[in-house]
Order: C-alpha cells, then sequence, then structure tokens
C-alpha cells in the first residue's frame, strides 16, 4: 500500500480479501473479459467495470 492505490481490478476475490482492500480505502472492480492488463486499465477509465460492494466474487469458498 506505499503505492497509495485507490483502486483495484480482479477477476475474482474472496470475501475477506475484498472486505480488507475496501477497509483500506480501495474500490474494488470485477472484470471477467479482458486477456490483458491494459484492456482493464481502458475499461476502469472509461468506466466501463463493475464496482465490487460489499462481498466477493467467488461462492466456492
Amino acid at each position: 500500500m506505499s503505492l497509495n492505490p485507490d483502486a483495484l481490478v480482479v477477476f475474482r476475490i474472496g470475501s475477506n480479501p475484498a472486505r480488507l482492500f475496501q477497509e483500506q480505502g480501495l474500490s474494488v472492480y470485477v472484470d471477467t473479459t479482458s486477456l490483458i492488463v491494459e484492456e482493464s486499465i481502458k475499461k476502469l477509465l472509461a468506466n466501463k467495470l463493475q464496482k465490487l460492494e460489499g462481498d466477493g466474487t467467488c461462492s466456492v469458498h
């Protein structure tokens, strides 16, 4: 966190990590279609990603 990020883009994330990142002030966004990071960044900057509110994306655990 020394770089002071304000957003995190994920494909999937569990509830506990999602909550911990959110508590640290990071907005967590979900991108399940991009194959490279550059695509995800472009989507984030264009406000085309879903912001995660509350629980994570993984229901397996």
